[in-house]
């Protein structure tokens, strides 16, 4: 807990100090006698990001596996697939 009666210690917003409880801009919780930061959970990557981030691990996996002169698993090949169809389908 940080006891300044001010300003907020994460994003230095101003805080009204006539309410009991109040919502800062940068979305933290304060209660005018002593305020707390609260953050808010942390949510889930946006699945175009990790879609991205997701082919790139397998052209490398792929790659990789086909400059060594391994098997590629086929499991690769048809999520490599989908993922092209489905990034494609969403840039057009």
């Amino acid at each position: 807990m940080h006891k300044t009666k001010n300003e907020c210690p994460v994003c230095g917003s101003y805080m009204n100090t006539e309410s009991m409880l109040i919502r800062i801009a940068c979305g933290y919780t304060v209660n005018t006698n002593y305020f707390f930061c609260k953050k808010p959970p942390l949510g889930v990557m946006p699945r175009s990001l990790h879609d991205e981030s997701r082919l790139r691990d397998l052209q490398g996996a792929i790659s990789r596996a086909y400059s060594a002169e391994y098997e590629i698993k086929e499991e690769w090949i048809r999520e490599y697939n989908e993922l092209i169809y489905r990034l494609g389908t969403r840039k057009k």
